[in-house]
């Protein structure tokens, strides 16, 4: 809940809105609304009617749950000699037909729900296809969130904005609702581009842990790899399984032999062709790497059971079976 009243917020939104500190909401929310055209927005959890009143020459409806906030919103814009529509409503339950909306908007709304997927999904609901949701907030705010609930081009921007109640930095959360409104679809496909979007974090996280550890992460995967190969691979081998670009894979083992990690044996049925292996000194080398990496990870996936990793595992392999499946296709 507001740590003030609704009538004491009502004289800091007023305060808010007669000082200079409003051209920088007004810029901010030109620059971040998808269009200089009209539009039909919903000012969620609008409080004091503060969001709605700095979007002029829009057609505005703000939504709130509590009476007094709403009365304070109708008196604002009595102040300001506007004629806005206000209705008391939960953002989590809406009485908005679906795809109603070109815009929602929003101010430190999400830390006040009790349930904000909730409100995500209602927001999805009365968007139009294309829609955006601009969300401004200091803290509770998640472009995963955003994400999973089928939106697209999440992206959080920094503003030169202060939270009126608190006076700490606001950020404002932009997404847009896809213009396909398959419902049943989108949240899968949101949900995997969040799982290639930690795939790569999770490299990100290997690349900076292994330079601390005293080795570049394209050169680890090599040495752990053919510390899995005794016998030794072939070069096109190692590229095609690490997805490694051939040059760069040259330049990499040119590297490691001078170091005397590796050693590269030519076959004898076919001296034109060549297997690396790794030596003694490779092996020395990346045996302690590969022992801390193991240990950190262990640590991490302790607090996961048994019943929960083989859930994701199954998901994981399905998945991969019906990508596999569509890519076949097309």
């Amino acid at each position: 809940m507001s740590m003030y009243s609704a009538d004491r917020l009502l004289q800091l939104r007023l305060t808010t809105l007669a000082s200079d500190e409003r051209v920088h909401w007004e810029l901010a929310l030109a620059a971040l609304l998808p269009s200089d055209k009209p539009l039909r927005i919903l000012d969620a959890g609008t409080g004091t009617g503060f969001l709605a009143l700095l979007l002029a020459g829009h057609d505005v409806i703000g939504v709130d749950s509590s009476p007094a906030m709403v009365q304070c919103a109708y008196e604002a814009a009595a102040v300001a000699g506007r004629r806005i529509e206000y209705r008391i409503m939960d953002c989590a339950r809406m009485d908005f037909n679906d795809e109603s909306f070109d815009a929602v908007v929003c101010c430190e709304l999400f830390s006040e729900l009790d349930n904000p997927n909730a409100a995500w999904a209602e927001f999805r609901r009365v968007l139009k296809p294309k829609g955006h949701i601009i969300a401004f907030d200091s803290s509770m705010i998640s472009v995963e969130q955003a994400q999973t609930q089928g939106f697209s081009h999440c992206r959080i921007k920094d503003f030169a904005l202060q939270a009126i109640e608190r006076g700490t930095p606001l950020r404002a959360l932009t997404a847009m609702k896809p213009a396909r409104s398959n419902r049943h679809t989108l949240p899968q496909a949101a949900l995997l581009k969040q799982h290639i979007s930690l795939a790569k974090k999770q490299i990100q996280l290997y690349q900076s842990c292994c330079q601390k550890l005293g080795m570049a992460y394209p050169d680890y995967t090599v040495l752990n790899m053919l510390s899995y190969h005794p016998k030794g691979s072939r070069p096109t081998d190692i590229a095609s399984a690490l997805a490694i670009q051939p040059q760069t894979l040259t330049r990499i083992l040119a590297a490691m032999r001078e170091l005397g990690y590796i050693d590269r044996q030519t076959q004898e049925n076919d001296h034109r062709s060549a297997v690396i292996t790794i030596t003694e000194a490779g092996a020395a080398t990346i045996k302690p790497l590969q022992t801390a990496l193991q240990a950190i990870e262990e640590k991490a996936l302790a607090s996961f059971s048994i019943d929960e990793m083989t859930k994701l595992s199954e998901i994981s392999s399905r998945l991969l079976e019906e990508l596999s499946a569509e890519f076949k296709k097309n």
